[in-house]
């Protein structure tokens, strides 16, 4: 059966097309409501992915900085054990040096030269040990700000809800397309 213009033109001007495309109209803002509804749950679902990924990895920084930390204070002990043993050589080289001299090892300049040194290898020391002090409090730091963002992170993940998003958008789908209908039978027929 051939369709004529004349039948064409008629049906485009009729209450039927004007009826037919309403409820077209009406299916394609129902279809789009169900995949915004679809899309806002990978969104969702994404964005808490993202966020408990974030949260891990900051954790797993966290204990980085700790052992950043734990070892600037190994180094630390180390490196002024070593200010030590290299004062205490020193003090005994001195001592060597001024008995085989001659000079009396417990008076005079003689004495206060080696006192002098014991004092210098104790600065020393705690001068290294205050930067390494001053070191693992930076790692201190790091490691507290990096626990403070991977639980900010899983707060935020655990918010996230992709079932919540879908209700959110069907809800607000149902309740456009519930007008558009309202509006097709009030007006369209």
């Amino acid at each position: 059966m051939a369709i004529s213009f004349q039948q064409i033109k008629t049906y485009f001007g009729s209450d039927k097309f004007s009826k037919d495309l309403g409820t077209v109209g009406l299916w394609a803002q129902a279809g789009g409501a169900l995949s915004g509804a679809v899309g806002n749950y990978y969104n969702a679902r994404a964005q808490r992915d993202t966020f408990a990924t974030q949260s891990e990895l900051s954790r797993i920084n966290s204990e980085v900085a700790e052992l950043g930390r734990q070892s600037s204070l190994i180094q630390g002990t180390r490196a002024a054990s070593r200010a030590k043993m290299r004062g205490s050589k020193l003090k005994s080289q001195q001592r060597a040096s001024q008995a085989a001299s001659g000079v009396d090892l417990n008076v005079g300049s003689a004495r206060e030269l080696r006192v002098s040194t014991d004092i210098m290898k104790e600065v020393d020391a705690n001068e290294i040990m205050r930067s390494a002090l001053m070191k693992s409090f930076g790692y201190d730091w790091q490691r507290e700000s990096m626990l403070n963002q991977s639980r900010m992170a899983a707060i935020a993940s655990d918010s996230v809800s992709p079932g919540r998003a879908v209700m959110s958008s069907l809800l607000t789908g149902a309740g456009r397309v519930g007008a558009s209908w309202y509006a097709l039978k009030k007006y369209g027929g």
